[in-house]
């Protein structure tokens, strides 16, 4: 899987290993937009100032290409969930990704907390 954040496809300055744990999903965009709305629509639960830090980008990249469990969204969209990576109350970072093309993602949103029993789990790292 290829993990890009940037503006568009081809301003994609960040890149992460392969990884196998999604097979639906060979590639995700991150793109500047998305963590702008991570800041707005769950800034309180974010925090607005660390949205804007290199090291809030950091840690998306990492969470999406190592995750430590996937599961469902809503249809074509998958939830890459980083337990290694928490807010405050332990609440872990979630990625939301929506299927684009093939087997092409972007990431919706991200933001803190925990899933709901509608989700179904896809794929869990093991210990």
């Amino acid at each position: 899987m290829s993990v890009g954040i940037g503006n568009s496809d081809e301003d994609s300055n960040v890149v992460v290993p392969a990884t196998s744990a999604n097979p639906a999903v060979s590639a995700v965009r991150i793109y500047s937009s998305s963590l702008e709305h991570a800041r707005q629509q769950h800034g309180e639960e974010i925090g607005q100032v660390i949205t804007g830090l290199p090291i809030f980008a950091g840690a998306i990249a990492p969470a999406v290409a190592n995750p430590t469990r996937i599961e469902t969204g809503r249809p074509g969209s998958f939830k890459y969930i980083d337990e290694t990576t928490t807010n405050f109350a332990g609440e872990p970072l979630i990625g939301l990704t929506k299927i684009v093309s093939d087997t092409s993602a972007r990431m919706q949103t991200l933001y803190f907390g925990t899933t709901y029993s509608v989700s179904t789990l896809v794929w869990k790292r093991d210990p």
